[in-house]
């Protein structure tokens, strides 16, 4: 939960922090978390890694 919850505050500080230092504005896309999460643990689950 906290990426998801800090995620926009910290897209807003970098985007006024380039505008304020005279350059364009930088805009990240949103992300989504969950689906990153949930989408690496499956593939995880497919490919298990040996403990040799």
């Amino acid at each position: 939960e906290c990426p998801r919850l800090l995620f926009p505050f910290a897209r807003n500080i970098l985007a006024e922090v380039t505008r304020d230092g005279g350059f364009p504005p930088v805009f990240l896309s949103p992300i989504d978390f969950v689906a990153l999460w949930q989408s690496r643990r499956g593939q995880a689950m497919e490919n298990p890694v040996g403990n040799a």
